[in-house]
């Protein structure tokens, strides 16, 4: 799916993240159009999401096939999220300080960007997919889009 046609969906559904209370989570399921999946939930409900610098990993059935998502807040109203599986392993990373570690090789990822901080022995780690999140401050819902 192209950057514009994500950013056009979550545009659009912001509105619906206005409804969004503390707890709630709203996925909407993927269809057979190819239209995105999209998640939202109430950043409040991650107390590690409410500082700058804060990581959550968090999974839903339907959205990046299970396997979790890194969402970082980078500043008050600014966010982003990464598919947090080692590019090369293909495993799931695992939070570690500053950083997103593939427990096989030791790859390190940054939290903030998902470019590659430190590459295994034998090379070939590339930067993490990025998924598109919007971030509503009237709601303070999130809202993640693939």
């Amino acid at each position: 799916m192209k950057r514009a046609s994500s950013i056009a969906a979550l545009s659009a559904l912001a509105i619906l993240a206005a409804a969004c209370s503390k707890d709630d989570v709203t996925i909407t399921p993927p269809k057979d159009d190819g239209a995105p999946r999209i998640v939202m939930f109430n950043v409040d409900a991650e107390p590690a999401l409410n500082v700058p610098g804060g990581v959550v990993l968090k999974s839903w059935t339907g959205m990046n096939k299970g396997r979790p998502i890194a969402i970082v807040r980078i500043t008050t109203n600014f966010f982003a999220a990464h598919r947090a599986q080692c590019t090369k392993d293909s495993v799931n990373l695992q939070l570690g300080g500053d950083y997103l570690v593939c427990p096989v090789d030791g790859t390190r990822y940054r939290t903030e960007s998902g470019t590659v901080a430190t590459q295994p022995p034998s090379g070939g780690a590339t930067e993490l997919r990025h998924v598109a999140v919007l971030f509503d401050t009237t709601s303070r819902s999130i809202t993640i889009s693939e």
